[in-house]
């Protein structure tokens, strides 16, 4: 990914609509979002990208809309090696403190039969680093692992909950 980036930066962005009609429930879930994509090489084998997601969910009467959480992310890559890291924060800019209604159409978003482009606006301060390690063979055949480490910071998903998610 690195090394077949563009010199300059770029910023892809698009328009995602997704509609499911639940067999035997009068009312279908609905999903637009705008994804936004800010990728800047900073040198030819590291890059920082910037990601955002606003959106308008609904189910039946029930609306949700907002930003979600914003994403800043980077990889860098050893050159004379395999190896990669790679390295993120997610700034809490998204939706919690959700009603009673909005816990139902959250929950029905986060139903991964949907995959949803959106399934959850906000889940607080995160942090992520990992590493990942590719060996090539022969033109045929590679093998690669790698390893993520993720620290999500405590966030409150109900307003009617006193206590936080960790």
């Amino acid at each position: 990914i690195l090394f077949s980036q563009e010199e300059t930066g770029v910023i892809r962005t698009s328009i995602v609509l997704q509609r499911w009609d639940i067999e035997d429930i009068d009312d279908s879930i609905s999903e637009g979002t705008m994804p936004i994509e800010i990728t800047y090489p900073v040198l030819e084998n590291m890059t920082i990208q910037l990601n955002h997601f606003p959106a308008f969910s609904k189910f039946g009467e029930v609306n949700m809309a907002g930003i979600s959480d914003t994403w800043i992310r980077g990889a860098y890559s050893f050159t004379d090696y395999n190896l990669m890291m790679s390295f993120g924060i997610g700034l809490p800019t998204g939706k919690t403190e959700l009603d009673s209604t909005e816990l139902i159409l959250a929950r029905l978003l986060s139903e991964q039969s949907f995959k949803f482009q959106l399934p959850v606006y906000g889940q607080g301060f995160t942090l992520s680093a990992g590493v990942l390690y590719a060996y090539s063979f022969s033109d045929y055949l590679s093998v690669g692992a790698g390893l993520n480490f993720v620290y999500r910071g405590k966030y409150k998903y109900s307003e009617q909950l006193a206590s936080t998610y960790d």
